[in-house]
């Protein structure tokens, strides 16, 4: 509403691969990512991620995922943030399917949450 957009819009690939670099350069090792609008449709963190690996850009991260990340994000998220500190954060919020379905924005079933911690 603020910014008068009807959707999310992300920042360029290769502005935000600069950013990463100028990070790294001053020190930084670890970074935080607490924006996942889209959990199911991960394209855009997929090709970020290939860039940080073309880039050969060593770092860690902590992923906050608003809903379950797909296989091929936990895939991806592995072979490009190998290191002990990085992790996906996932938040049930709740124990019960039901009231997950009525209470979080991007619900999954109990099954659904246990078949991607085996991942």
């Amino acid at each position: 509403m603020i910014s008068g957009r009807e959707k999310v819009i992300f920042r360029g690939v290769e502005e935000v691969i600069q950013s990463i670099k100028e990070a790294v350069a001053y020190g930084y090792e670890t970074f935080h990512v607490c924006f996942d609008p889209y959990p199911q449709k991960p394209e855009y963190f997929l090709s970020l991620f290939s860039r940080i690996r073309e880039e050969r850009l060593r770092m860690e991260c902590f992923f906050e995922s608003f809903g379950l990340p797909t296989i091929d994000f936990i895939k991806a998220f592995k072979e490009t943030f190998p290191g002990p500190k990085s992790l996906i954060a996932l938040s049930p919020e709740v124990g019960s399917d039901r009231l997950r379905k009525i209470h979080k924005g991007y619900a999954y079933t109990n099954e659904a949450l246990m078949g991607c911690l085996d991942h």
